[in-house]
């Protein structure tokens, strides 16, 4: 597992770099969920990180850039540029995302969002790292907070590809929960939930984690995430980082 040290090693430097300061920071990483808010109109801004679980069973590195269009609409593109399933290792599934909020948030009035995004089947099928099919997802996701907590309510259908055969539909939901300490640290808590009936499959997992802003323009991440059903994936340890890279000239 050393290149995968080496390489979320080497993103978190990436993000600590002494750049030029950027717009405050959006993040949508670590959770299930993706929020109401968008990226910064007219700057580019990385997500990157790790998830580890346990040894030699599953690692990956992900990573998504994602660009303001305008002050309410996002576009993002995603790569897992390095995934271990099994002791087998290689290039992870590509995507392409939109979201675009239509209610901003008004004092108790949360904000709202529709969201599309497709998965490209970039790993390698043969090697048991990708389905080798592509899948398209839209959704609608709400977030509003009250003092020092937030909260985030996702949920979004998927048609999953299939060799010959009709798409499998897949079901997500998903309640997020964060709480502000104080200007830097902040604690949340997520409940997803993942369904494909055809696949007779239900993942159920509980995610808790703690956000660090070291400056509007960066923040830092880990958590850990926990099965609550059988199908559920082992315990996941996901750190990571948001970074802002300001305006285009």
């Amino acid at each position: 597992m050393t290149s995968f040290h080496a390489l979320a090693a080497g993103l978190l430097l990436l993000a600590g770099c002494a750049l030029p300061a950027g717009e405050p920071a959006t993040p949508q990483r670590p959770t299930f969920c993706f929020g109401p808010t968008t990226t910064a109109a007219g700057s580019f801004e990385l997500e990157a990180g790790a998830a580890l679980g346990p040894p030699d069973a599953y690692a990956e590195i992900p990573a998504t850039l994602k660009y303001g269009v305008d002050e309410r609409t996002e576009v993002s593109a995603s790569l897992s540029p390095l995934i271990s399933l099994d002791h087998t290792a290689g290039l992870g599934d590509a995507g392409l995302a939109w979201r675009h909020r239509f209610v901003d948030a008004d004092g108790a009035r949360p904000a709202v969002a529709l969201l599309a995004s497709l998965k490209l089947p970039t790993a390698d099928e043969d090697r048991g790292l990708g389905s080798g099919h592509s899948d398209a997802f839209a959704g609608v996701t709400a977030g509003g907070s009250l003092g020092r907590f937030g909260w985030i309510a996702f949920a979004q259908l998927g048609a999953l590809g299939q060799a010959g055969e009709d798409a499998d539909l897949e079901r997500d939901l998903a309640l997020c929960g964060s709480w502000t300490l104080d200007s830097v640290n902040a604690l949340f808590a997520e409940l997803s939930d993942r369904s494909v009936a055809e696949q007779d499959s239900h993942v159920g997992q509980l995610r808790l984690g703690h956000a660090i802003s070291v400056r509007p323009d960066l923040i830092l991440d880990w958590s850990v995430w926990l099965p609550l059903t059988q199908d559920a994936p082992e315990t996941i340890l996901a750190v990571g980082f948001t970074r802002n890279f300001g305006r285009s000239p």
